[in-house]
């Protein structure tokens, strides 16, 4: 497959051959029992990949146990379906393919704010005493309190969100954060894949 589009993954994506990418793949692998196709995404294998993919996805019919026989169903590039891989290159190598166009952008997603701090920073006392307490992983401030954790399969998990003492989140996981990035997905939309 690579080799097959490598021209298209070095002008869109900026990845070459030799570069270090990951695949994302979704579950369910399959709407029906016994059914396994899977839409693998790719993306760079930096942190947090998986919720910021690159703009191609593979649909793979992988039912059989012998993967040379596993097939691709439908392409996935810039919002645009596709027969096969070969079928994207043609398209894109005649032109008629609406292309990404690769940017780098630097210091992607840091955490460093890209305006200059305005008012005071923070105080290392507290004039009129602290706002807040925290014992172990539970955290109380003013009316809000929560408890935390961390799983290593769902990330950062928030329980027991109160407002003024009453509970109004039972558990907040990052899969809803990635929930909204599951618009976008061809998944999603499967009754309308061409």
């Amino acid at each position: 497959m690579h080799l097959l589009i490598s021209t298209l993954l070095l002008d869109s994506f900026g990845i070459d051959l030799s570069a270090n990418y990951a695949y994302y793949e979704n579950m369910p692998s399959g709407v029906k029992s016994g059914e396994r196709q899977t839409w693998f995404a790719l993306c760079r294998n930096e942190e947090g990949f998986c919720i910021n993919p690159v703009g191609l996805e593979i649909l793979c019919n992988h039912q059989s146990t012998d993967y040379q026989s596993w097939l691709v169903l439908k392409v996935l590039y810039n919002g645009q379906y596709f027969d096969s891989i070969l079928d994207l290159k043609q398209q894109y190598e005649a032109g008629t393919v609406q292309k990404i166009i690769y940017k780098p952008v630097p210091n992607y997603a840091a955490l460093k704010s890209k305006n200059k701090p305005t008012g005071n920073g923070p105080q290392q006392f507290y004039v009129q005493g602290e706002r807040f307490s925290i014992k172990n992983n539970h955290i109380a401030y003013l009316d809000w309190s929560f408890a935390f954790g961390l799983s290593p399969l769902r990330g950062m998990r928030v329980f027991d969100v109160r407002l003024r003492r009453e509970r109004i989140i039972f558990e907040l996981t990052i899969q809803e954060a990635i929930f909204s990035l599951w618009v976008r997905h061809p998944k999603s939309h499967a009754h309308q894949i061409p």
